[in-house]
This record gives C-alpha cells, sequence and structure tokens, in this order.
C-alpha cells in the first residue's frame, strides 16, 4: 500500500488520530506521466563544439484526489483547517512510502 505524507499529521490512505480518514480515489497516480529530461549541453568556452552533462528531470507535478471521511461536522472543519496548515503555497515536503 503507498502512503503520502503530506506533513502536518495528514498521511494520504490513512485514518489520523482524530478519526479522519484521507481516501485518495483509484486512478490518482502521482508517478505518471514522468517529465521529460531537459537539454543541459551548452557551448565549451574558448574551443569548438559542445558539452554534453547529466541530464536531470524536469519538475514533477503531483495532482491527487481526495476524499475526507469524519466523524463529525467539527472534525471535517478541523480536518480543513490542518489540511490548509500543510499544503502552503511555499515548497514543501511529501514523503512517498510504497
Amino acid at each position: 500500500m503507498t502512503t503520502v505524507d503530506i506533513g502536518g499529521g495528514i498521511v494520504l490512505d490513512t485514518t489520523d488520530e482524530f478519526g479522519v480518514e484521507w481516501a485518495v480515489q483509484e486512478g490518482s497516480d502521482p508517478w505518471s506521466p514522468a517529465p521529460a529530461p531537459r537539454d543541459v549541453s551548452g557551448d565549451r568556452v574558448t574551443t569548438h563544439g559542445q558539452w554534453s552533462a547529466t541530464e536531470f528531470y524536469g519538475p514533477r507535478q503531483w495532482s491527487f484526489t481526495c476524499n475526507v471521511y469524519a466523524p463529525d461536522h467539527a472534525a471535517l472543519h478541523l480536518a480543513w483547517s490542518r489540511l490548509q496548515a500543510a499544503i502552503t503555497l511555499t515548497p514543501f515536503r511529501v514523503t512517498v512510502d510504497e
């Protein structure tokens, strides 16, 4: 089973300590499609031709479709607040355990 830790105590495809289930919908595959490698060749300084360097893959954008099941309405609102705190507009760490 694959779980995704997005921080703030939220691990997708599990039930947290508040009794809230974070369920990823079937067909949500964050690993595909793979990004294309970036071309990193460039002109050689003071010589002829180009140099070739290690190719790196471009950035990967993940998209998940999730359902949140909470034991009551208050727990759902608290779960929404925790999700907003965990996912910010600044870079954050996502840990995938397969």
